[in-house]
């Protein structure tokens, strides 16, 4: 019986906290904008266009971990597909990967390298368009 008091408490605590909240309370959301588009163009008559975001989220982590980045890029093959990788570690330049890192997109000055599978197959020596 002590447990369905218990629960039942809970209830009314959460229920009347709720309807006490302020009525224009809002989440918010992180805002992600857009910071640059590009296209870079390729070997074998074959291009990338890539659109790079970042949010304005922000990620605690522990210390001693790597930081976390809130950077993406959105990238359009040639070949038709599209692609949203999330900003990973890079000693140089700026790596963007999948979660397995079996896509890599990796923006070096005015250079990127696509790496599918840990090999650069498609797109070879991707130069900025200017």
């Amino acid at each position: 019986m002590k447990k369905y008091i218990i629960i039942f408490i809970a209830i009314v605590i959460f229920c009347l906290s709720w309807y006490f909240l302020p009525k224009n309370f809002i989440i918010n959301a992180p805002t992600i904008k857009i910071l640059n588009s590009v296209i870079y163009v390729c070997d074998q008559r074959k291009n990338i266009g890539a659109e790079y975001y970042e949010s304005d989220s922000r990620v605690v982590v522990a210390p001693g971990m790597p930081p976390v980045s809130n950077g993406s890029v959105k990238i359009y093959l040639s070949d038709g597909r599209k692609i949203i990788l999330p900003q990973t570690i890079s000693a140089s330049g700026v790596r963007y990967a999948n979660t397995d890192e079996s896509f890599i997109f990796w923006n070096k000055g005015d250079e990127v390298m696509i790496l599918e599978n840990n090999q650069e197959k498609d797109y070879k020596n991707c130069v900025l368009k200017k």
